[in-house]
């Protein structure tokens, strides 16, 4: 067995200890969005929340109780950042009683 394969080994053994891929996402709670005038559009402020613009993939709006996430959220079809201010698209037809982001 040469070096790459060792190293290959090794990473492969450190993966499945950690948990690997075999992970649930854990989702992590951005802040509470606002319908904006556009069906589908909501707005978040992002001040204080830490999220930066490489970290903008994955998301879903969706209730503020995390068992909604997996269950009842939408996923954010596109995310435009203007500063703090992040405007979310989903579907139109989505109806959250109480969306966050």
């Amino acid at each position: 067995m040469g070096w790459r394969e060792e190293i290959t080994t090794a990473l492969g053994e450190l993966i499945a200890l950690m948990g690997g891929s075999g992970k649930e996402p854990r989702w992590q709670r951005v802040g509470r969005a606002i319908r904006t005038a556009e069906p589908g559009h909501y707005a978040v402020d992002l001040r204080g929340s830490g999220i930066g613009p490489d970290q903008l993939d994955g998301l879903r709006l969706a209730g503020p109780d995390p068992q909604d996430i997996a269950a009842d959220g939408y996923s954010v079809v596109e995310a435009v950042q203007n500063g703090s201010l992040l405007t979310v698209k989903v579907a139109e037809f989505a109806e959250v009683a109480d969306p966050c982001l």
